[in-house]
């Protein structure tokens, strides 16, 4: 997960902040965000949780519903629901 969240750093360091913690590093989140599974990725907008991801993530997929959150958020669309 860390290569493919380090391109992601890469790739999208104008539009996004990429946040990467470790199981047990911030317990506080974990409680918040109710992370059970590892790794998890929360996918966050205007301090809500848009989408969630549990255990490996194919890299295509990730990219290709960023790029539609992306779109969306640029259009002022609603993300609700988004995944």
């Amino acid at each position: 997960m860390r290569p493919v969240m380090d391109d992601l750093e890469d790739d999208y360091k104008e539009k996004l902040n990429i946040v990467l913690k470790g199981k047990g590093e911030d317990l506080s989140l974990e409680e918040q965000y109710r992370i059970k599974y590892y790794p998890t990725l929360l996918l966050i907008w205007k301090d809500e949780v848009v989408s969630r991801f549990q255990g490996l993530v194919n890299r295509v997929e990730l990219y290709d519903h960023l790029n539609q959150l992306y779109s969306k958020i640029e259009k002022n669309i609603p993300l609700n629901g988004s995944h």
